[in-house]
């Protein structure tokens, strides 16, 4: 049998055809030693079937079933908790990784046991940058204090432009594709659960960099992420029931701000 050394961590909810888009992908481009774990928070039955096939094929798949949402974090916590991999990778569900994607994260991981998570290089469908080291903002005083934190998007870079192309320290990197040390995230107790839309991958990197990790850009690893939001249809049951809770994004800003006593969090960023 062969060992687990990296767990992929995923949410499905509802996007089927994501699902499989983004699962097809992995077991296409991801080589031995790794075991992807679903947690699925209240598909349709259909879609609920298909997992359950697909896991009588696929030995390196696991399934976590819950009756309705409780949250990104919670369902990240689950998938932890089962966890058997040295490394766990947070994955949206509808991203789709390319060739040596996870090999490359590993590398800069395992080159210094002060890394505690490595974020690939995220692009849209048309290959321009999504994510990248120099979209991640965040502003300190002078006494080193938090005072914002956020994303600001300025230019629509290409696949391959220099400025997105140097591996660097970034201080919070999305977990639209982030992997990190089991060892680490367990140790500073997971997600925070009160997070339950947004803000939680800013609180865990925070609480990561505070015990005295770095967090890299690695722009060898490549994924695209599959979601045009200049198209969302954000009255469709998806977002009313999981992204655009009523208030729920108010409240989890809220909270972060009061935990970390930031004044602001950035939005600026493009029509994407």
């Amino acid at each position: 049998m062969v060992e687990i050394e990296n767990s992929i961590i995923t949410i499905s909810a509802l996007r089927e055809q994501q699902t499989r888009e983004c699962l097809e992908s992995i077991f296409k481009y991801t080589d031995e030693g790794y075991e992807v774990i679903i947690v699925d928070v209240g598909s349709y039955p259909n879609t609920i079937e298909w997992l359950k096939s697909l896991e009588q094929t696929k030995d390196n798949l696991k399934l976590i079933f819950n009756r309705k949402s409780q949250g990104i974090s919670v369902a990240r916590n689950h998938g932890i908790e089962v966890a058997g991999g040295e490394y766990v990778v947070f994955m949206d569900n509808d991203v789709i990784v390319t060739e040596d994607w996870l090999e490359e994260l590993v590398e800069v991981a395992s080159s210094s046991e002060k890394i505690g998570m490595v974020g690939s290089k995220i692009l849209r469908m048309d290959d321009l940058v999504h994510f990248y080291s120099g979209y991640m903002a965040t502003d300190f005083d002078e006494k080193g204090n938090l005072k914002g934190m956020g994303l600001r998007w300025l230019i629509p870079y290409k696949r391959y432009a220099p400025e997105v192309s140097i591996q660097e320290d970034v201080e919070w990197y999305p977990t639209t594709c982030l992997l990190a040390k089991r060892a680490i995230v367990q140790k500073i107790g997971g997600f925070d659960e009160f997070l339950l839309t947004c803000e939680e991958d800013k609180d865990l990197c925070l609480r990561v960099r505070r015990s005295g990790y770095r967090i890299v850009y690695c722009p060898r690893s490549e994924v695209y992420h599959n979601h045009d939001y200049s198209k969302v249809n954000r009255e469709d049951e998806y977002h009313k029931k999981f992204r655009l809770r009523t208030g729920q994004a108010a409240k989890n800003q809220a909270y972060f701000r009061k935990k970390w006593n930031c004044e602001i969090i950035f939005e600026n960023k493009l029509d994407y």
